[in-house]
């Protein structure tokens, strides 16, 4: 590392090194080198009258720069009583909170490594450095914007939030096995296949770059009982042996907490949900995946972010009321507008749609609809005596007609009974 010379340093801190030296020197109380005590004053001045803040500059990487790997975040500074650090943070661009730290330095030249697969890869972030004085002043850097480009990330399609209804089921609690969805309906649900009605049809558009998470949503409009939660989707990546699953809850840049490992489906979208708070519904949530190669040993950078978003307004069923009787087995159902929603899906089930081994007898997906009913298909055969659950999920698409939020109503049943 390169020594800084005496001429190089600022007046005071080159005083202070004087003194230091002059003090292994000089007996000040003996009278016989009072020279020194100008010497003392001024410095004693210097540490009076500093509090001028340190200037700092990000030279490189270059506003706007691809960055890949590790990078060498290069610094600039100076102070007239000298710099002590030098602390580069990253967030999303546009953020006004202090972001992730990415690492300090404390002698010139001034350069911070930065391990850019840490971080979700297409990201739009933006690097900024904090300079510490030794006086205790600190100046701040303006932010260089910079993309997070790293070859051979997987893929996260979606961050899809869930507004469900209570579990209506006796001892549900006692079923649930993991901190999942258990519905036969969401785990028969392809998010990433799910359609905006016809005549929405958004233009091809790249990822989304997730918001910059610095506005918490609404709280819900009725969170009464209802259960809330994440999925995430992404396609199976070549070789992948399991798959890293993170949650972030403050910036695009970080932090993310790793909220299990698994292992690997055959083949098809993989996915994996968590239930959440609704607490934590109102502030930004972000997920991405990592994936795991070689028989365990090693695991790629993060994938892209995406942002969950959340429908806070519960979607309400109108008819058939909760159960009713219908002689010709032909239901026609009907639900009430949700003003947060593009799209609709409907469903009939043999069972509750929470016991996970219900199957879907009647539904629209993946193709939704706008219209606020539906009809039993003429030409289908009625339904058989019985007991029938049905529900409907008002859908919201981001603005790549992506699937991306989903408010189920409360299930009923309707009953066809024996001719």
């Amino acid at each position: 590392m390169p020594q800084t010379s005496s001429l190089e340093m600022p007046p005071c801190e080159r005083l202070r090194v004087m003194l230091s030296f002059l003090r292994s020197k000089v007996d000040f109380f003996s009278g016989t080198k009072i020279f020194a005590l100008p010497m003392l004053l001024t410095l004693v001045a210097c540490n009076q009258v500093d509090k001028g803040a340190p200037t700092v500059s990000v030279t490189s990487p270059a506003s706007g720069q691809p960055l890949s790997g590790t990078v060498g975040v290069q610094l600039s500074a100076q102070d007239d009583s000298g710099v002590a650090k030098i602390s580069v943070y990253a967030r999303a661009h546009g953020a006004t909170n202090k972001g992730v730290l990415i690492g300090s330095a404390t002698q010139a030249p001034y350069v911070v490594s930065w391990f850019t697969p840490q971080y979700p890869n297409a990201s739009d972030l933006e690097v900024y450095a904090v300079a510490l004085d030794t006086s205790g002043n600190s100046g701040e850097s303006d932010p260089v914007r910079v993309k997070i480009q790293n070859p051979g990330s997987p893929v996260l399609s979606y961050l899809a939030g869930f507004n469900l209804p209570p579990d209506t089921r006796v001892a549900a609690s006692s079923v649930d096995s993991h901190d999942g969805l258990d519905t036969a309906v969401i785990q028969a649900l392809n998010v990433d296949t799910v359609k905006p009605p016809a005549g929405m049809q958004p233009q091809s558009q790249p990822p989304r770059s997730p918001r910059a998470a610095t506005s918490a949503l609404r709280p819900l409009a009725d969170d009464s009982g209802r259960t809330l939660a994440v999925e995430w989707g992404w396609p199976t990546y070549p070789g992948a042996d399991g798959y890293g699953i993170f949650l972030g809850k403050t910036d695009l840049a970080g932090p993310y907490t790793r909220m299990r490992n698994q292992a690997a489906a055959t083949s098809g979208t993989q996915k994996f949900s968590k239930k959440i708070t609704s607490e934590e519904a109102k502030g930004p949530l972000l997920g991405v995946v990592t994936a795991i190669t070689q028989n365990q040993t090693v695991e790629t950078g993060l994938s892209n972010a995406d942002d969950a978003r959340f429908m806070t307004i519960a979607q309400q069923s109108a008819s058939p009321a909760d159960g009713q009787i219908l002689l010709d087995g032909k239901p026609v159902l009907t639900w009430n507008a949700n003003s947060e929603a593009v799209g609709y899906l409907y469903y009939v089930f043999d069972k509750n749609p929470f016991d996970a081994t219900a199957k879907i007898l009647w539904t629209n997906a993946p193709q939704t609809t706008d219209k606020l009913s539906a009809t039993y298909p003429a030409t289908a055969a009625p339904l058989n005596a019985g007991t029938y659950y049905w529900w409907v999920a008002g859908v919201g698409f981001n603005q790549n007609g992506q699937a991306d939020a989903f408010s189920f109503s409360a299930p009923r049943t309707f009953v066809v009974p024996a001719q």
